[in-house]
């Protein structure tokens, strides 16, 4: 898949799951977890992001994606 289609499959899996885990992509050894901030229109405004080993356990994961997921969320209600 070229990297476009692969940034377009990523971004639809993002507003599936209201979150993304990535691991190696940007730099060895380091994985991201991000969440996109939206506005009313459902338009990305930015993100929370974490980058953390890519060692880190996958329970570990999924609770700061649950994290950023809900900060995202507090960030747009005072936005809106």
């Amino acid at each position: 898949m070229d990297h476009d289609r692969l940034q377009r499959a990523k971004m639809v899996e993002w507003r599936k799951a209201g979150s993304l885990i990535s691991r190696g992509e940007v730099d060895a050894g380091s994985a991201g977890i991000a969440a996109p901030i939206l506005n009313a229109d459902r338009l990305g405004l930015g993100s929370i992001s974490y980058v953390v080993a890519d060692t880190t356990d996958d329970r570990t994961m999924a609770r700061l994606a649950a994290l950023a997921v809900a900060g995202a969320r507090e960030i747009e209600g005072a936005l809106i």
